[in-house]
């Protein structure tokens, strides 16, 4: 079964599989021919897509963890972070020199949630975690984030968002200096910006639905979202305008999308920005569900699978020439890709995929 945004923890044992032969993906900044991913349930599996064959694990095996949840790479490609459950820690491995260095540590009770996401300039994290309230019977969830080398591995880092709140989804800034998310405070969920250093916030969105799943464009002048009406029934694809001179960030700004505007009916989580920010990935649920690409503004949706290879809700990933977008069918433990624009032309590079996590 494909994990979903809501699964739980699976303990096991893990490793994570690297290979000294990425040293020319990590000579270039990162490249462009590996996916992270969870084999199974228990394994990060770093697939390579020039040889369509997993990499093998180093001479000197690196143990990872009992369980694993969650994991990325670094923007700059050198580095993967994850949750190992065993010990509530945030681990970063060194591809290049196969070692572990622990980041964050977690209090007794709590776990991470869905999200962990590396700043642009591969020096922060922005995560959610999930813990127990005494007297309540769902836990909270609460937005933080670390700086690497600077935060306290004993430590969880800095909370951005209230205290025993409501609150998931963070993206980064294209500037890496602070962290979109999704918050429910006073009854009503909205987006908010706060950033790394904890002043703000800012408040994104004023609206009476469900705001969640922001996704910041990598050019910094939008953030596309999610907007849920429990009482409509519907979910869309909206896009607000961000705007930065200099002085910090602000909501709009000339050129940009000021109030949200709709792009498309009732899709499903989650959002992806092709790295030139020019279109979206994101699931469609009108006929099923399946995969669109859709620019921003104006008009210009693609289908990009149909029936026989329909996108599942785990993570879009484009690739970062902005040419393919690596998915999951429905109901299938397949990692595929596909062209980005229309053409599709999917094809399946591995079985035992649990969940996508980052492509470099």
């Amino acid at each position: 079964m494909l994990r979903l945004a809501t699964a739980a923890l699976i303990a096991g044992p893990a490793v994570v599989m690297v290979s000294p032969a990425d040293a020319d993906d990590q000579t270039r900044g990162g490249g462009i021919n590996r996916v992270l991913y969870e084999k199974g349930t228990t394994t990060l599996g770093v697939f390579d897509l020039k040889s369509a064959i997993p990499d093998q694990a180093p001479p000197t095996t690196q143990p990872v963890a009992n369980g694993t949840q969650e994991g990325a790479y670094s923007p700059d490609g050198t580095r993967i972070a994850y949750f190992r459950v065993s010990d509530r820690t945030i681990q970063v491995l060194n591809r290049s020199t196969n070692t572990l260095t622990k980041a964050a540590t977690f209090p007794a009770g709590a776990s991470l949630g869905v999200f962990l996401r590396w700043s642009p300039d591969s020096t922060k994290l922005a995560y959610n975690m999930r813990h127990p309230v005494a007297g309540q019977s769902f836990p909270a969830e609460e937005v933080w984030t670390l700086t690497l080398g600077v935060t306290n591995s004993a430590t969880p880092g800095l909370r951005l968002s209230t205290a025993n709140g409501q609150a998931n989804s963070p993206t980064w800034s294209p500037d890496s200096q602070g962290v979109a998310y999704s918050e429910t405070l006073g009854g009503q969920n909205d987006l908010y910006f706060k950033y790394s250093n904890g002043t703000g916030p800012l408040q994104i969105t004023n609206d009476a639905p469900t705001q969640s799943f922001p996704s910041w464009s990598p050019n910094g002048d939008r953030i596309a979202y999610i907007s849920a009406d429990p009482t409509a029934g519907t979910r869309t694809l909206k896009v607000t305008g961000m705007f930065n001179a200099g002085f910090g960030w602000s909501v709009g700004g000339t050129g940009a999308i000021t109030p949200a505007t709709s792009r498309i009916v009732s899709p499903t989580s989650p959002i992806s920005w092709s790295p030139n920010s020019l279109r979206l990935a994101v699931n469609w649920t009108s006929t099923g569900i399946a995969l669109y690409t859709t620019p921003p503004f104006g008009s210009g949706n693609w289908q990009e699978t149909f029936n026989g290879e329909k996108s599942g809700q785990n993570a879009l990933l484009w690739s970062p020439d902005n040419l393919k977008v690596a998915y999951q069918p429905l109901g299938k433990n397949e990692l595929w890709t596909m062209n980005a624009g229309g053409s599709a032309n999917p094809f399946k590079f591995a079985n035992e995929v649990g969940f996508l996590l980052s492509w470099h």
